[in-house]
């Protein structure tokens, strides 16, 4: 199987029927012993995925940590997401609850990420 044909189908896929999301990442700055503080800094990483609500009493959600209200996106990001970043979708964040990269073979094709309000 060709995965780097994969991926760069579910690109286009993406791209054509997704919307544009913008993780955001605080990352952790230095200490500056003149002012006695620590100035964190941003990093935000924009590209095209999908969101999807969870279906109700789907085998996914019954007996899972998913709660109501949380949706499932699909992404592909030249950075992985974490849980300690956010997701901004249509003027909405959200947190990262869970992140599951999708790699057969070793070749990241997307991300699957479960987010809450």
């Amino acid at each position: 199987m060709n995965y780097a044909n994969l991926k760069a189908t579910a690109r286009k896929l993406l791209q054509g029927f997704g919307q544009t999301m913008t993780l955001t990442r605080d990352v952790a700055g230095t200490y500056n012993p003149e002012t006695g503080t620590i100035v964190n800094t941003t990093q935000t990483f924009s590209d095209y995925g999908v969101v999807l609500p969870y279906g109700e009493g789907s085998s996914s959600v019954a007996d899972s940590l998913i709660q109501q209200g949380d949706r499932q996106v699909f992404i592909q990001m030249s950075t992985e997401p974490k849980t300690t970043d956010k997701m901004t979708i249509a003027g909405v964040t959200y947190n990262i609850i869970a992140v599951k990269p999708l790699e057969p073979a070793g070749i990241n094709v997307l991300y699957e990420l479960q987010i809450r309000k």
